[in-house]
């Protein structure tokens, strides 16, 4: 079985050779890659390119993509700062309260 045909026949509740792998890993992508958490954000061809090369080093079976998990937080109206060189982040933590966020 290829990653491909793995991962649909675990979706499907299929047997399978082994037991599929995709990781989480879009910040080790961009550092092993040698760009910024900016460029990675920013440049999808980057991005692209960073995942393919730790598909090809660590031989996983699927990709799972994610630009920076917090800037979903961005989109419900969170305060998000993005550094060049990690991870978005809230400034302030976690909202205290859903009244927060509707503000």
């Amino acid at each position: 079985m290829n990653g491909d045909e793995r991962i649909a026949a675990a979706l499907k509740g299929e047997p399978t050779d082994k037991v599929p792998v995709m990781l989480h890993n879009f910040l080790m992508a961009a550092w092993e890659y040698g760009i910024t958490m900016q460029q990675f954000r920013d440049d999808p061809k980057a991005m692209a390119g960073a995942f393919i090369a730790a598909i090809e080093k660590y031989h996983y079976d699927g990709i799972l993509v994610d630009v920076d998990t917090v800037t979903l937080a961005d989109s419900v109206g969170v305060p998000v700062d993005f550094p060049v060189d990690d991870v978005a982040h809230t400034p302030g933590g976690c909202p205290g309260s859903m009244e927060e966020v509707k503000n």
